[in-house]
């Protein structure tokens, strides 16, 4: 097992006692102040040895294909290439039986292609989770969303990299809730499966019901502890941006405000655009890049920007690969530590930038401001005679040096909280 993992909580600690022990006085937020930047890629030659039979749209040339749309467009020298998980075969198991593994070791080449691509999507979001990116994509094959353990493979797919990686970042990272995003045009059943009672993750899937694997009922919502959290919704053969569009803004961002997840995931299948071979949708590039940013403003605002996106379908492989860039670039603009703290100077959400605490909309929506210290125990309750065209600054309101809390009541909405340490 990888025992290199450290929590965003130790590795702020680690900091914030090194500028202790050499006498700098700074405000450490580690939601804010040590964002990290940047997006991480996911490939490996290995996976192009993976052929299921001769001239099978499931093929490596969509990963070249996209290799070279990367190349050709610049991306890849603005992406943070991230390694491979060195022992995928532990959280694999999490989700897939010893007699699944067995039968998929022996099939020559894919064995291997399909551990790069769980070992990729592992290390994603290793890389996402420990802050040394804020976001990711893996260009990786076969796709996973269809991998239950019938000990073969399904739907293209013989493990479930998607939720293998959800597993992972709630078992080590302690994340709580996440989101799954799928928008292929086939139904991501076995994702929807695993977590279909589970409670702690929002599965949401655009795609057409009546084509492969004919899952993805409307009506299939959840159950136990998971009710409510499956959302399917079924795009007919023609339906393009317009019922995408609808789809996020009627099901999926509404149930997101109630559900907040800790961090997002897309089973980013391409097979949904216009002109696929095997889809029937009609979803254009600018599409993507719309719910690609819908994405990245979930998770800013809900998940400390934490989001891995995995490829799934796709087999036009001209249009794979110039959507796959078109969401690349998406994710790219939004991880650069200028464009987050311009959107977040916009004050839509409070955050703490070196000694200053910055409210929302210059305070005219602030109720009250608290801090409380790592027990929960209220240390100040913050006055308005402070506040000073919107901000205030800590180092002027007493604060001893310790961990702390600030929690930003909203007059209009819900509040907002956040962690931070104060040393001098």
């Amino acid at each position: 097992m990888d025992n290199t993992n450290i929590t965003r909580r130790e590795f702020v600690g680690t900091v914030s006692k090194s500028a202790a022990a050499l006498g700098v006085a700074s405000l450490v937020s580690p939601l804010y102040a040590l964002e990290p930047t940047g997006t991480g890629y996911v490939y490996d030659d290995r996976m192009l040895n993976h052929i299921i039979t001769a001239g099978h749209v499931e093929c490596p040339e969509r990963l070249v294909k996209i290799q070279e749309k990367m190349k050709s467009t610049g991306l890849e020298k603005q992406v943070v290439n991230l390694p491979l998980f060195t022992d995928p075969m532990t959280y694999i198991k999490n989700i897939h039986s010893s007699t699944h593994i067995s039968s998929v070791q022996k099939i020559p080449n894919t064995c291997v292609a399909a551990e790069v691509a769980a070992a990729g999507a592992l290390g994603a979001a290793k890389a996402v989770c420990e802050g040394k990116v804020r976001n990711a994509f893996c260009a990786i094959r076969p796709p996973g969303h269809h991998a239950h353990n019938t000990g073969k493979e399904e739907g293209f797919c013989f493990y479930n990299n998607v939720s293998i990686a959800v597993k992972y970042v709630q078992e080590i990272f302690k994340i709580g809730k996440v989101l799954i995003i799928d928008w292929d045009y086939h139904h991501g059943n076995a994702t929807q499966d695993t977590f279909y009672s589970d409670g702690t993750v929002l599965f949401f899937s655009t795609h057409n019901w009546n084509d492969y694997p004919q899952t993805g009922d409307p009506a299939k919502t959840g159950s136990g502890a998971g009710a409510g959290l499956n959302i399917n919704v079924h795009l007919a053969p023609g339906e393009g941006d317009d019922a995408m569009k609808k789809a996020w803004n009627e099901k999926l961002l509404p149930k997101v405000q109630s559900f907040k997840p800790d961090m997002v995931f897309i089973s980013a299948g391409f097979d949904s655009r216009i002109d696929d071979i095997k889809g029937k949708l009609k979803v254009t590039d600018a599409c993507f890049a719309h719910i690609t940013k819908l994405a990245l403003d979930i998770a800013k605002t809900y998940s400390s920007n934490r989001l891995v996106s995995l490829l799934e379908g796709g087999y036009n492989v001209d249009g794979t690969a110039s959507a796959t860039v078109t969401h690349v670039a998406e994710l790219i603009a939004g991880s650069t530590g200028a464009g987050f703290m311009h959107t977040l100077r916009r004050c839509d959400r409070a955050f703490i930038n070196n000694t200053v605490l910055y409210l929302p909309e210059a305070a005219r929506s602030v109720r009250e401001i608290r801090i409380t210290s790592a027990n929960g125990s209220i240390v100040k309750t913050v006055t308005r005679s402070v506040i000073d065209n919107g901000k205030v600054y800590l180092n002027r309101i007493g604060l001893a040096a310790g961990s702390y809390y600030v929690t930003v009541g909203m007059i209009n909405g819900e509040n907002q909280s956040f962690g931070f340490v104060l040393t001098k």
